[in-house]
């Protein structure tokens, strides 16, 4: 199956709409499977969620451990894969495609970020629920996608944004050049205020404190945001408040500590599927 969506995006691939089923979208050559699975006793309004995978993009396993979730909250359930193949390393999946490995910003319609909401239109094309509104989770690497897709794109559809246990941060203030702040980020102080009127929660594990782990990022600029994942996102919530009431914004960011948890995604999307579906 191949139908324009929005800005040259194309699906060009379905498998079925069973419980567990399938599609791939394609932009400028560069293919995004997502894995979807549908619960039982769904219905046309209700929640749609995404997950973002991490380093690994095992997007289907990402798929598999969420089933569950999906099943109890009744929700239908989106996992996006960026391959290692067309979409490597960090610049174009953690930092969304935002800007060339030169430093030169990239236009948005190529984004990464921009990919979720093209899925979803694509999605509630072929579905056909009434929703409206989509809420996102990631855990490590895809807590940071989530996080700066919530600072690039506040007008995002999006309900409830969840990062779970980042390994760093876009820190929401123009003292740090990006991609560790917002100095050279082309991102505005109007849109800074709508990204912190929206509904993030910073989900950290109260043992998610190993200074080495192997995917914990340990550049100066890493450094100087906390020693672990832990302190990391305690900082940045503690920014975003200060930053916020320098611009009179509302904020609707939340920091919350989940007990007796490392870096695990496991344990933590218990907790986070019960916000994202409320």
């Amino acid at each position: 199956m191949m139908y324009p969506t929005h800005s040259q995006w194309y699906c060009w691939q379905q498998n079925g709409l069973d419980a567990d089923w399938q599609m791939s979208l394609i932009h400028e050559r560069k293919p995004i499977t997502v894995w979807c699975h549908k619960p039982g006793h769904w219905h046309a309004d209700a929640p749609v969620v995404f997950v973002m995978h991490g380093a690994r993009r095992n997007a289907q396993k990402c798929r598999d451990a969420w089933i569950k979730h999906s099943e109890r909250r009744r929700f239908l359930l989106l996992v996006p894969e960026f391959s290692k193949e067309y979409y490597p390393g960090i610049r174009t999946y953690h930092l969304g495609n935002t800007f060339s490995s030169a430093g030169k910003p990239i236009a948005e319609s190529k984004w990464t970020y921009r990919a979720i909401e093209h899925i979803f239109d694509t999605v509630k094309a072929i579905a056909q629920f009434r929703t409206d509104r989509y809420s996102i989770y990631g855990h490590s690497a895809g807590a940071q996608f989530v996080h700066r897709l919530v600072l690039f794109l506040p007008d995002a559809r999006i309900n409830t944004a969840i990062c779970a246990n980042a390994g760093w941060y876009t820190i929401p203030s123009y003292e740090t050049r990006f991609p560790y702040g917002l100095k050279a980020s082309g991102i505005a102080e109007g849109d800074l205020k709508k990204a912190f009127e929206k509904r993030l929660l910073i989900l950290v594990g109260n043992k998610d404190t190993n200074t080495n782990h192997k995917y914990l990022k340990q550049s100066p600029q890493a450094r100087a945001q906390g020693e672990n994942r832990y302190e990391r996102g305690y900082r940045f919530y503690e920014i975003a408040q200060r930053e916020s009431e320098k611009l009179h914004a509302l904020l609707k960011w939340e920091f919350i500590v989940v007990q007796d948890v490392g870096h695990s995604s496991a344990r933590m999307s218990k907790e986070a599927s019960k916000k994202l579906s409320s």
